[in-house]
């Protein structure tokens, strides 16, 4: 899906952005840490077009510039948590999921 980054914020407490993602009707909040940026020479900013991907299945992996793999802790009506390593994402709009499934985020920074 593509999408566009809406805002990111330093959390006080740990070297992680949170990354608010809006594609298609899919809002996503997602744990990032900046040593990961670093890693891979990526800087954040408002308005940068990305694309996303959800999925219970891993698929392929070389297009994408972060790949996370988690576990669906929570499910309310249309929002899903899951913790990636204790990073946390936050997706509303993503349905299908249930607890304890597998979930697969794929991010992949337009330049």
């Amino acid at each position: 899906m593509k999408g566009k980054v809406v805002s990111y914020k330093l959390l006080d407490y740990a070297d992680v952005y949170v990354v608010n993602i809006e594609c298609e009707g899919v809002k996503a909040k997602i744990d990032v840490p900046i040593k990961l940026l670093n890693d891979l020479k990526l800087s954040l900013r408002e308005g940068q077009e990305v694309d996303i991907e959800f999925s219970k299945e891993l698929g392929e992996v070389e297009p994408w510039d972060i790949v996370l793999s988690g576990k669906v802790y929570k499910v309310e009506g249309d929002v899903v948590r899951a913790s990636f390593g204790g990073l946390i994402a936050l997706i509303e709009g993503a349905p299908g999921f249930k607890v304890r499934d597998k979930l697969y985020l794929k991010i992949k920074f337009l330049r």
